[in-house]
């Protein structure tokens, strides 16, 4: 789900991300062409970017009263798993299911270059706003700090299972990993160390978030709840219950 402006965009099918107007609460747009994940690209003109299981991302403009796909940018027999947007708004980066990143001109669908050093899928991307770097993590276990330029820098080892989640922690300048091993850990790419070792969830680690207004952190598995996490200390604040089954 993603807003953009006037209308929100969701993902809940296997075929296309529908565009729906919160003032009208109908479906506007939808834009064939299948999808796995959707990030905004460009908000003012409402542009966005779609993975998905066809070998294909998609640029859209979601603005328009007919479908309309502004560029394809097409792999080989490989899966694109997960994306982001540089800094620079120009550059969407897209993780595969081979253990290769790929960086795009967006605006242009022109492939700018190919990053390697996974070994299995890049299920995760991560960016910092203020320095010229993004993260990866795959299925190989490993976190990943890369160059803006497509550099790898950096690699992190640590975890005992395939990797699900990442998330850059602004306010402090950290990066935070989830795996099916149960666990989340907290690297300083700065420090070229790892900080902590989150435990208390009984089951894989599936997504996580930052508390922008307290630095803390939340995540969520396939253990039906949810943690808030204290960075600076390591210690789960709160447990949130209620779920059923896995929180995605």
């Amino acid at each position: 789900r993603r807003h953009m402006g006037q209308h929100i965009t969701v993902l809940g099918g296997p075929k296309a991300p529908p565009v729906v107007s919160l003032d009208a609460h109908v479906s506007t747009n939808p834009l064939y062409g299948g999808c796995r994940r959707i990030v905004p690209l460009d908000m003012k003109r409402g542009m966005l970017a779609t993975a998905s299981g066809d070998y294909t991302v998609k640029v859209w403009k979601s603005d328009q009263t007919n479908s309309l796909s502004e560029h394809t940018l097409s792999y080989t027999n490989r899966h694109p798993w997960c994306m982001i947007v540089l800094p620079d708004g120009e550059s969407l980066v897209t993780g595969a299911s081979d253990g290769m990143i790929d960086i795009w001109d967006w605006e242009k669908g022109a492939h700018k270059r190919q990053c390697s050093g996974h070994t299995a899928c890049v299920t995760a991307l991560a960016v910092s706003t203020h320095a010229e770097k993004f993260f990866s993590a795959a299925d190989d276990g490993a976190v990943k700090v890369w160059a803006n330029v497509g550099l790898c820098l950096l690699t992190f080892q640590g975890h005992t299972s395939r990797l699900t989640t990442l998330t850059w922690l602004q306010a402090s300048g950290l990066l935070v990993s989830g795996s099916r091993d149960t666990t989340l850990r907290v690297w300083d790419p700065e420090r070229e160390r790892e900080l902590d070792t989150l435990t208390g969830h009984t089951s894989s680690v599936f997504c996580a978030a930052a508390v922008p207004s307290t630095g803390d952190l939340v995540s969520g598995s396939d253990d039906g709840t949810l943690r808030l996490w204290s960075i600076r200390s390591g210690r789960c604040k709160t447990v949130f219950t209620g779920h059923k089954r896995c929180v995605w």
